[in-house]
């Protein structure tokens, strides 16, 4: 088996000098994160999303496994389950 590979340790910020914590610092005030991520984040704090969340999750993927039947149910012509080149 090959060698598993090294995973580099992340630096205490302790050991950190003064200049590089004050770099670090003015790199993440400097991100810029998406709105939509920033949105998601705010929904699961705390690890659980809320209902309405779960709810709206809910009813996307019903809609797509309805779309999927009914884009399978067209493609199968001869309604034996299974949709071959024939078919389409």
């Amino acid at each position: 088996y090959p060698a598993a590979p090294v995973v580099p340790e992340m630096p205490s910020f302790s050991t950190l000098s003064s200049a590089a914590y004050e770099k670090l610092q003015q790199a993440r005030e400097s991100l810029v994160i998406p709105p939509f991520l920033r949105e998601f984040n705010d929904q699961i704090k705390g690890g659980f999303p809320n209902k309405r969340r779960l709810d709206v999750v809910q009813e996307f993927f019903k809609y797509t496994e309805d779309e999927a039947r009914c884009f399978f149910n067209e493609l199968d012509r001869n309604k034996d389950g299974v949709v071959t080149l024939e078919d389409m």
